[in-house]
């Protein structure tokens, strides 16, 4: 250690009163004839005392801190565990596939009324589920016969009287 470290080593000794009477004595006598050191005390103290205050307003902040850190805990925990999000996952994905097979069985449920509505038309004719015919011409035209002569009339009674 050089004479500067060792010197403030004592100073440090000196504001903590870890000195001893001897100790003290002759560090009180240099401090009288050498304003070096005298400035080392008064910078050391000055130091000490900053961190003082400062640890005091440390003190003093700690229960806003503790209160942050409370509320953030808080909400921390709030949130869903990481089991949560999986057992969500797997929800979403249950979901998707119910909603695949749901739409798998309502065109099927499409296909097979339009297939029934084409058999009670009678456009589909036959006994055999394995042949699908369609009906003759002449049923076909005569059915829109009917359905343009039914349109004819609704049009003809809409007509105002003369």
């Amino acid at each position: 250690m050089n004479g500067r470290e060792r010197d403030e080593h004592l100073v440090a000794r000196f504001i903590d009163g870890m000195l001893h009477s001897e100790e003290l004595a002759a560090f009180e006598r240099r401090q009288l004839s050498e304003p070096t050191l005298r400035a080392m005390v008064e910078e050391q103290r000055e130091a000490r005392d900053w961190l003082t205050r400062d640890r005091a307003a440390c003190d003093a902040a700690e229960p806003t801190r503790r209160s942050i850190a409370g509320a953030v805990l808080a909400e921390v925990r709030r949130l869903p565990s990481r089991a949560e999000l999986e057992r969500h996952e797997i929800t979403e994905a249950a979901e998707q596939s119910v909603l695949r097979l749901s739409r798998a069985l309502l065109v099927a449920a499409a296909l097979v009324f339009a297939v029934s509505a084409l058999f009670w038309s009678g456009l589909m004719q036959g006994t055999d589920p394995r042949h699908l015919e369609a009906s003759d011409r002449q049923r076909i035209e005569a059915i829109d016969h009917a359905i343009d002569a039914a349109e004819a009339q609704r049009r003809f009674a809409e007509l105002p009287p003369r």
